[in-house]
């Protein structure tokens, strides 16, 4: 009778959720990703709290753009501040099935945002956020971060036979 009891409920909270999967809607942030720059750099070009103000703010955009959301998709969203406080933004979805127009929106309201000013060169992150409770099971890693495919044509042109610092990537995929 006790093995009963357990299977039920073990039945029971599988199914429910099954059902929460199954309605999922809005956007989540699983992560943030700040492998571009090591530990040190970040701690010297801005203060902790500024960056954390700033994503959380990023998220606020994205919860409120994906609110109605209910095709499960995982995304990267990958953030260069430059001097001057100037955002720029890419885009990698895991169906690779976001429209332009709809990407660029969503760009349009996160560079409304005040960017946080920087004290000594530009920062990068990538957010990982599952919308609609995501495609996949996959997991944020603090490794090697997303690069997003608009930038891979740069980094070839520029091959110099090892790997470029981050300052040096960002001059190359930032527009002046």
């Amino acid at each position: 009778m006790k093995t009963l009891r357990w299977l039920s409920f073990a039945l029971l909270v599988c199914v429910s959720d099954w059902a929460r999967a199954a309605t999922a809607s809005g956007f989540e942030l699983a992560g943030v990703n700040y492998a571009y720059l090591s530990q040190s750099e970040f701690a010297q070009r801005i203060p902790a709290e500024e960056l954390n103000g700033y994503i959380d703010r990023l998220k606020a955009v994205c919860a409120d753009f994906y609110a109605a959301a209910t095709v499960p998709d995982d995304i990267d969203i990958v953030v260069i501040v430059v001097a001057g406080g100037h955002p720029h933004f890419w885009f990698i979805s895991s169906r690779g099935s976001d429209t332009f127009d709809r990407v660029h929106r969503l760009i349009e309201k996160l560079q409304t945002l005040p960017a946080p000013m920087l004290k000594r060169g530009p920062i990068g992150f990538a957010m990982t956020g599952r919308i609609a409770g995501g495609t996949s099971a996959r997991k944020v890693q603090n490794g090697a971060p997303p690069i997003p495919k608009e930038w891979k044509a740069f980094l070839e042109k520029s091959s110099t036979g090892g790997p470029l610092h981050f300052d040096e990537v960002v001059k190359l995929v930032c527009p002046k």
